[in-house]
């Protein structure tokens, strides 16, 4: 791609644009100063077609690779994990803490609330690496599929996938539900999305000046 200088600022554009991106004045106009002149005794001085590559923010070009392996899938479904672990962990251990708590009335005050707050933090650790293992699993699955570049794709086998270890887990535990399934679904395809987006914005440059 060949840049040409505007005749009105001066600034690079590509020789293909029609009005300069800084002052967006026509291309067309009255050539720059020094170009096109006559020397004493000389022909024309055509204006010359510039290589230099523009600063501009105007110019960026698309350089995201979209493959991805089981291993892009893993580190990055594995920290998807890690932000879910902690949100569903802080969330749940705060709420649980509160019910143990409420099973404790023969304990005083400030041993109820003591028995209370270890509780939660084994319960928070717990749903935290359960989300971490998680999420490595369902994005290892991901980048092995080459759709972890892909949002959408990612939701909708991430959803396929909580549907299947929710009931691989209500097998192994006698215990199926409509509810753990629909909560298989929805915690799959946010880990999907999550490990796409990182996958992304944190482990990839999704956009490089030429």
């Amino acid at each position: 791609m060949k840049y040409i200088s505007c005749p009105h600022c001066g600034s690079q554009n590509r020789e293909t644009d029609t009005n300069c991106y800084m002052c967006e004045k026509p291309l067309s106009g009255a050539p720059a100063p020094g170009e096109g002149a006559i020397p004493d005794g000389g022909e024309a001085i055509p204006p010359k077609a510039s290589t230099h590559i523009p600063h501009a923010p105007a110019y960026k070009l698309q350089t995201q690779d979209k493959e991805s392996t089981w291993i892009h899938g893993l580190r990055s479904g594995a920290l998807s994990g890690v932000v879910l672990g902690t949100v569903c962990g802080l969330t749940c251990s705060a709420f649980y803490s509160m019910i143990f708590s409420a099973f404790l009335p023969q304990l005083s005050t400030g041993s109820q609330v003591a028995a209370a707050g270890v509780f939660g933090i084994i319960f928070f650790f717990i749903i935290f690496f359960a989300n971490v293992i998680y999420g490595a699993v369902i994005g290892a699955i991901l980048g092995a599929m080459n759709v972890l570049c892909y949002q959408v794709d990612c939701a909708k086998i991430g959803a396929i996938a909580g549907v299947v270890i929710s009931l691989v887990f209500s097998v192994i535990g006698h215990n199926f539900s409509a509810g753990g399934i629909f909560g298989g679904v929805t915690h799959g395809a946010i880990i999907g999305v999550l490990a796409s987006y990182i996958e992304k914005k944190v482990f990839r440059k999704q956009y490089a000046e030429i």
